[in-house]
């Protein structure tokens, strides 16, 4: 032992170089060993999920969704309450405070899924509770809330943010819901049509000649008027200038009928509004929108997480 201090002591330097050695070694391979998101550990997180086949997601969010956020809300332990609300679903996502017995967290779920059973519609499945499984997870979930923006002004931002996200390294995808993106709306006047010798296909056609595009399903008529939805690629005065079709039209003084050309704006009113919704986001009972984050499936998930809010701030 007393020979093994006199050469430490004797070869400060060696020794001291040997420590640095060692420290970089261990520094390198610690931001090299990879970090696995999904240990297998108990997550502190369950799922509600409800189905109600025919219901639009602002129905599933007024008659389901609320109740099950009011009722689970005060489990014990509970941290945040999210929520999705979609066509013909609403799922409750339920997290936790870490320590949390998530066995004990299953019956209080199950008693208070019990408690509020007689105050869904009819209709509704009943409700089933699982235990979240890591992998089903993102590797981050970003909400954007705002008391001042609207959701379609929020889904913009989720757009813009997610554009950014994406190109950070390790970062899959970004997948962005519970917002509203705008549509233009063109009631198109079937009686003018038929006065002018035009059609709606030749309408439908001069749209998608200017490159607006006509989602399925997106032509409705009611009586003597059609509804078409297009997602917005121009401004709506450029919409009203466009040549839909020409008419002929008997001008005093000349033998034979004038063609004129008309515009969109003459036969169909032009309107842009929010496009109806398919999911509604929630955090703490307040409409957001979220970003779901995948990761590489080689990416350091620590050093990816670190980017990801590095670029946020």
């Amino acid at each position: 032992m007393q020979s093994i201090i006199k050469f430490a002591v004797s070869r400060k330097t060696t020794i001291l170089m040997v420590i640095a050695a060692l420290l970089l070694l261990g520094s390198v391979s610690w931001s090299r060993i990879p970090v696995d998101l999904l240990p297998d550990i108990t997550f502190p997180a369950a799922a509600v999920s409800v189905n109600w086949v025919g219901a639009g997601p602002e129905e599933v969010e007024a008659s389901v969704t609320r109740i099950l956020e009011g009722s689970l809300g005060t489990i014990t332990g509970i941290k945040d309450v999210q929520s999705i609300s979609s066509m013909d679903n609403a799922l409750i996502i339920l997290l936790f405070n870490w320590g949390t017995d998530m066995d004990m967290a299953a019956i209080e779920i199950r008693e208070k899924l019990d408690m509020v059973a007689s105050l869904l519609p009819d209709d509704t499945s009943a409700p089933t509770m699982f235990k979240f499984d890591p992998s089903m997870l993102p590797v981050m979930n970003i909400a954007l809330a705002s008391d001042s923006l609207d959701l379609v002004e929020l889904n913009r931002l989720g757009d813009e943010v997610s554009q950014r996200l994406e190109r950070i390294e390790g970062v899959a995808s970004v997948s962005v819901s519970g917002g509203l993106e705008e549509q233009v709306l063109i009631a198109v006047d079937g009686q003018l049509l038929e006065e002018y010798g035009l059609t709606l296909t030749g309408v439908t056609n001069a749209l998608r000649l200017a490159n607006l595009s006509l989602p399925g399903g997106s032509i409705s008529q009611e009586g003597k008027q059609w509804t078409i939805r297009a997602l917005i690629r121009t401004s709506v005065e450029e919409m009203k200038d466009l040549l839909v079709g020409m008419r002929t039209e008997f001008i005093p003084g000349q033998a034979q009928p004038a063609p004129l050309p008309v515009t969109l704006g003459e036969v169909a009113k032009i309107s842009i509004e929010p496009e109806p919704l398919t999911s509604i986001s929630r955090i703490n009972r307040q409409r957001s929108v979220s970003l779901n984050l995948q990761k590489q499936s080689d990416a350091n998930t620590v050093i990816t997480a670190n980017r990801v809010h590095n670029e946020l701030e």
